[in-house]
C-alpha cells in the first residue's frame, strides 16, 4: 500500500516538477528581459543628458565669450552636472531606475537654459555694441573739443604777439 502511494506521489511529483522548472526559467528570462529594458532606458536617459549638458555648456561659453554674466548659468549647469554624475554613479551600481530619475532630473534642470544663454549674448552684444558707440562718440567729442580749445588759445596769443610787436 505504501509502495503505490509512494509511486503514486512520484509521479504527481514529477508532473510538477516539469511545469514548476519551465514557471521559474520563463519568470527569470522575463526578469531579465525587464532589467535589459530598465537599463537601456537608463543607458539613453544618462546620452541624451550627457549631450544636453554638452550643449548647454556651449551655450553659456558662447554667452560668456559675447560677454555675458553668465554666473547664474554656471550655478544651473553645475546642479544638473551634479544630477548626472550621480545617475552614472547609479548606473555603475546597477540602479537602472535611478539612474533614469537622475538623468530626467538633469534634463529638467536644463529646461530653457539655452533659450536664457541665448538672450543674454543677445543682450551683451548690444551693450557691447552701444558701449563703442559711446566711446566712438565720447572719443570724437573729446578730440573736437581740445582741437577747438587749441585753436582758442592759438588765436589769443597770437592776437597777444600782435599786440606786443
Amino acid at each position: 500500500m505504501f509502495r503505490e502511494i509512494n509511486l503514486e506521489a512520484r509521479c504527481c511529483l514529477k508532473k510538477l516538477i516539469i511545469p514548476l522548472v519551465l514557471f521559474v526559467l520563463m519568470l527569470s528570462g522575463l526578469v531579465m528581459v525587464c532589467r535589459a529594458d530598465s537599463e537601456g532606458d537608463a543607458q539613453s536617459a544618462i546620452a541624451s543628458a550627457q549631450q544636453q549638458v554638452l550643449a548647454c555648456y556651449n551655450s553659456a561659453a558662447d554667452a560668456a565669450k559675447a560677454g555675458a554674466n553668465v554666473t547664474g548659468l554656471l550655478s544651473t549647469l553645475n546642479d544638473a552636472g551634479n544630477l548626472l554624475s550621480k545617475a552614472d554613479l547609479a548606473f555603475e551600481n546597477g540602479d537602472y531606475n535611478s539612474s533614469k530619475a537622475l538623468a530626467l532630473q538633469s534634463q529638467q534642470e536644463l529646461q530653457g537654459f539655452e533659450a536664457q544663454a541665448g538672450s543674454l549674448r543677445q543682450t551683451a552684444g548690444y551693450a557691447r555694441e552701444l558701449d563703442l558707440l559711446v566711446n566712438v562718440f565720447d572719443s570724437s567729442f573729446g578730440t573736437l573739443i581740445v582741437v577747438l580749445c587749441a585753436l582758442v588759445v592759438w588765436f589769443m596769443l597770437k592776437k597777444r604777439l600782435r599786440q606786443k610787436g
